[in-house]
């Protein structure tokens, strides 16, 4: 078919004459053919390329042709159209119409999945269903072959069911494993495989290669103490601290104090601490017993101590079952922030007990309400929690920033063979508690505990029922596992709770030591201080010579500065409490 000429060709700027008369040729030769075609056709049917062309020549086509567009660039053009002398319409009965109707319709009645009335029907701009809710509450979504109910269970019940070992798997274009997660959450990687256990070897390495020359950390702290007591002179002043006629005279307790019992000391400041002590009515252990807290300042001049802010933390009483309620074994520490937290005990008798935690964000001087937290015990059915001593926040390790409170456990029932020593600890500043590893020792029950330079935490442990009462035990950082060490000699001869501290604190440079006290006989009199350079295997002990063949009981010891200690015991039968301020070069004389 001839070629239609151009507007151009016409009307343009550059037209010539010749090229005027040319495309004019061209235009009557494309008519004259065209006229052709249509006469050919017959029956007012018409075929052209284009849309374009079908639009040129509508004019001299008689009404009712129809126009066949077959190769239109735009794929949507192509198809039938109806010339009515006016318009030119594509045909309704034109196939690429049908099918697209078609396939709406289609669409539409798949999403309504089951018969039935439906509450709301969802469309698009397009008139497609989107979503359908059903009279009976089940919600389609297209897409889906079944409702979204019953396709999130059919989902779970392929997870939950699931006898793969992995979750995700994610392969090359090879088919070969890219990576993979595993049921528990681990990622599995070609190259390096499980990358948490990898991840963990790799820290505990890591910790190996770095890890503190102990034996050498510990002869340094040997060192300086030997240097350091060969200029210094002789010191001790030795009185005592608090009666429980002077307590008893205050009228701050709800009944008579005839002993004062537990004692706790607890650093809060250079030369500044806070003694927690169980003020008690009668020897009874489960008698009417209080608990006290009060301040102690010494001056490091003169080793005298004063006490202040004598006050009841918690006074005993029967609740509305007839039974006395007493508190016992108040255990405290101070944070980095500055607050205390102090833990002690609520019981009725040997059947009922309670953990309690208060804090105070002035030193002592106020406390806040109690806080319940015996829920620490979670499913154990262990009949108490019981704190000693003193609390600590460790320096080293991988835990650095723990809080940790030593305590005992007396079991399902207060049976002395069930007693175990162990631990709880916070990692929130004392939000929340969780219980530590106890140690598998059989009438284990009053214990303090210290922290060494690598993290590892040392216990001294009251054996209820052995021949040798006090045993030490060192528990790992790393596999929190607990060892008893074998020492050098015994500690003491009674079963009694003792003090125990690391020389190494946040107020001033102390040697690397640890040390601990504790009566020297089964009648318990003579108070021992017993010092350890090597991590607590071998023990150099000393005797207070002021306490000699006097009764000595519970004890504490803290420290005041690098050359002096502060020591603290029940005295007079576990009536008064004594305390010694006593340098170091009176501590170079070893006994047995």
């Amino acid at each position: 078919m001839a070629e239609l000429p151009s507007a151009e060709a016409f009307v343009g700027s550059d037209v010539t004459e010749s090229g005027f008369k040319t495309a004019q040729t061209q235009l009557i030769e494309f008519i004259g053919e065209l006229d052709g075609r249509v006469s050919a056709i017959g029956g007012g049917r018409y075929g052209v390329d284009t849309y374009a062309t079908a639009d040129i020549i509508k004019s001299s086509l008689p009404a009712g042709t129809i126009i066949e567009v077959g190769n239109d660039p735009d794929p949507l053009k192509n198809g039938s159209y109806i010339w009515d002398g006016v318009t030119l319409t594509k045909s309704q009965y034109d196939p690429k119409t049908q099918a697209i109707n078609a396939s709406k319709d289609y669409v539409d009645q798949k999403a309504i999945f089951e018969n039935g009335l439906d509450i709301v029907i969802q469309k698009d701009v397009n008139g497609k269903t989107v979503f359908v809710v059903k009279k009976n509450g089940k919600f389609y979504i297209v897409g889906l072959s079944n409702d979204v109910a019953s396709s999130i269970n059919l989902l779970n019940s392929l997870i939950s069911t699931s006898n793969k070992s992995n979750l995700i798997e994610a392969l090359d274009i090879n088919g070969r494993p890219l990576f993979s997660q595993n049921k528990y959450g681990d990622l599995i990687l070609p190259s390096i495989g499980n990358l948490t256990v990898a991840l963990k070897a790799l820290k505990n390495d890591v910790l190996s290669q770095n890890a503190l020359n102990l034996p050498a950390a510990h002869l340094s702290g040997k060192y300086a103490d030997s240097i350091l007591t060969e200029t210094m002179q002789d010191f001790e002043n030795t009185d005592y601290l608090l009666k429980a006629s002077d307590v008893n005279a205050l009228n701050i307790f709800p009944h008579a104090v005839t002993m004062l019992r537990i004692p706790a000391i607890t650093r809060i400041g250079k030369s500044k601490y806070l003694l927690f002590f169980e003020a008690r009515e009668s020897v009874d252990d489960f008698g009417k017993n209080s608990q006290g807290v009060a301040t102690i300042d010494i001056n490091e001049t003169s080793g005298v101590a004063t006490i202040s802010n004598l006050q009841c933390l918690h006074a005993a009483f029967t609740d509305s079952e007839n039974k006395l309620r007493t508190f016992m074994n108040a255990c405290a520490v101070k944070l980095d922030s500055g607050r205390i937290i102090c833990l002690y005990v609520r019981r009725y008798g040997t059947t009922e007990h309670q953990l309690y935690k208060r804090y105070s964000d002035d030193d002592g001087l106020t406390w806040s309400n109690y806080e319940d937290i015996t829920s620490v015990k979670g499913s154990t059915g262990w009949n108490l929690l019981c704190p000693c001593s003193q609390g600590l926040v460790k320096r080293y390790g991988q835990h650095k920033g723990r809080i940790v409170f030593p305590l005992w456990t007396s079991g399902t029932a207060y049976i002395t063979t069930a007693f175990r020593s162990g631990y709880v600890y916070s990692d929130d500043s004392g939000v929340t508690w969780h219980l530590g590893e106890f140690a598998d020792y059989a009438s284990a029950s009053e214990v303090q505990c210290a922290e060494d330079l690598n993290g590892d935490m040392l216990f001294s442990i009251r054996l209820e029922n052995a021949t040798t009462p006090k045993v030490i035990a060192r528990h790992s950082d790393l596999t929190k596992k607990f060892t008893m060490l074998q020492t050098n000699k015994s500690l003491t001869s009674a079963t009694v709770m003792s003090g125990l501290i690391q020389g190494e604190n946040k107020y001033d440079k102390t040697a690397n030591k640890f040390q601990l006290t504790a009566c020297r006989t089964m009648g318990r009199t003579d108070l021992l201080i017993h010092t350890s350079y090597d991590g607590g295997e071998n023990w150099r002990t000393h005797l207070l010579p002021s306490t000699v063949n006097t009764s000595v009981a519970y004890s504490c010891i803290e420290n005041i500065s690098s050359s002096k200690k502060f020591l603290l015991w029940e005295s007079d039968s576990t009536t008064n409490f004594k305390y010694s301020v006593v340098a170091l070069s009176n501590l170079v004389n070893e006994v047995n």
